[in-house]
Parts: structure tokens; sequence; C-alpha cells
């Protein structure tokens, strides 16, 4: 099957791909190409711009993973702000991640009730989210502030409108790919492990995996100010911590349709 950017992920009849037929799981087709990660104008130092050149064509969950979505491979809801269609939160990157964790549940379902997809779920490496989240290969260049904006309204649950809990997703306007909350509601875990400089992180997009303890997170959350979340804001920490203002999202790689 044949794809152009911002294209639904679809089954072999062609009907939209929904992970166990639930809403809000349908994953969207990011064209490889090349960007500048980061932001210059910012004071942050972390933020200091690089060139990315994607090797590889991915997908991107259009939504953050949602509770009903966790429940049903993990048969727990971990989250405080009860939902189904809310994102799930208090769930570490190590509960996402490591063996026996919902990343290597979800990929084992697959293989049973998905036999034509061939390919891997994760989490996006930071250069995929902020990619995907400033929208891919022909909008990325517009260097949006927030992911489908430059007002925070529009797209974001943040700490001026949230009334300091979680949103359903969706709720707010997409982004020019049809990805939503990339800014705001929750943080989003990456693989990533932190860096203070772009320039030590791989230059195909891939995960920066080599040193360091701590794990990236993007997005900003509903608790937080509207700088925070901002798309080139980087957050990290403990892949062992867990908190009510962090989920993540899925990225589907490595794929033969």
């Amino acid at each position: 099957m044949t794809y152009q950017e911002g294209d639904l992920l679809r089954q072999p009849d062609g009907s939209v791909f929904q992970l166990f037929g639930l809403e809000y799981t349908s994953f969207v087709y990011i064209e490889k190409g090349s960007f500048r990660i980061g932001d210059n104008i910012s004071s942050e130092a972390d933020e200091k711009e690089a060139t990315i050149d994607f090797k590889e064509d991915y997908f991107v969950a259009q939504h953050a993973v949602t509770q009903e979505l966790y429940e049903r491979v993990m048969g727990v809801n971990p989250a405080t702000f009860k939902h189904k269609h809310r994102p799930v939160e208090s769930v570490s990157w190590n509960e996402i991640c490591e063996e026996g964790g919902f990343l290597n549940s979800l990929n084992q379902y697959i293989k049973r009730q998905y036999p034509f997809l061939k390919g891997t779920f994760g989490l996006p490496s930071e250069a995929q989210w902020e990619y995907a989240a400033r929208g891919g290969k022909v909008w990325n260049d517009l260097k949006m502030t927030y992911a489908g904006s430059q007002e925070i309204e529009d797209v974001a649950w943040y700490d001026g409108n949230s009334n300091e809990k979680t949103m359903p997703v969706g709720l707010k306007q997409s982004n020019a790919l049809g990805l939503y909350d990339m800014s705001g509601n929750v943080w989003e875990w990456c693989a990533d492990k932190y860096t203070d400089s772009y320039s030590k992180n791989p230059k195909d997009g891939s995960a920066y995996l080599q040193k360091g303890t701590l794990r990236g997170l993007r997005g900003g959350s509903y608790f937080y100010r509207p700088d925070y979340c901002r798309l080139a804001f980087r957050n990290r920490d403990s892949p062992n911590y867990r908190n009510t203002i962090s989920g993540f999202r899925l990225v589907f790689i490595d794929f033969v349709l």
C-alpha cells in the first residue's frame, strides 16, 4: 500500500487501522525528510538547533495512549484522572519499555491479532516526536510555537485552562498532520536518554541510547505554563518515576505493509 504524508495506517481491506478496534488508536504516516530540531531563539541551552536527516518513514499515533488502550493491553489502569478517553498517566518509562511492560505486551498481541503488520510499536525518539509535532516534511519550516498553532488556546490543555487535570484526547485543534495534544495535556515519554545538546544525538533521527540515565519528555502538560508546552522545550525524568502529568504516544517503525 502506498502512503503519502498525513495518511492514516490502513488494513489490507482499506479500512483505517485501529488497535483492537478502539477509538483514538489510529496512526498517521510521517514521510522522511530533513529538518532543524530545536530553537536557536530560545534561551534554553539544550534547545540549540541541529539538522536531522531521517533515513526511514514512520507512523505516529494521532493521540496519546488512552486509559482504555492501556487497560486493554495491561489489564490495569494506573491513571489518577479516570476516563477511558483521557490519556493514561502515572506510568513510568520503565513500565512502558522494560520486559513485561506495555510495549512488550502490545507487540506480542500484535503478532497474534494483526499478522499483516510487520513492524514494531515503540516510543518516538525526540527527533521523531518533534518532526511530527511540527508537521513533518511539508510544514516543519513554519516553526510553529505549539503543535498546530501560534496560540496555545487553539491546541493545548495547560495551566491556564485545564483546572489542573487531564482532558479527553482530541478535543483541541490538531496540527497540520492531524495529530492531537502534542502540546499540553500530558508530557510524553520519548525513547532517548536525555542529552544536554542535540550535537550528541544521532543525525538520522533515531534515539540517543549511549550515556546517562534520565529519559526525555516532550510537549508540556495540563499543569504547566505555556512556555513549557512549546514544541522545542525539552524535559527529562528518571525512568522509574511516575506522576499524573506524564503519559506517552506510540510510533510504528520498521514496517512492511
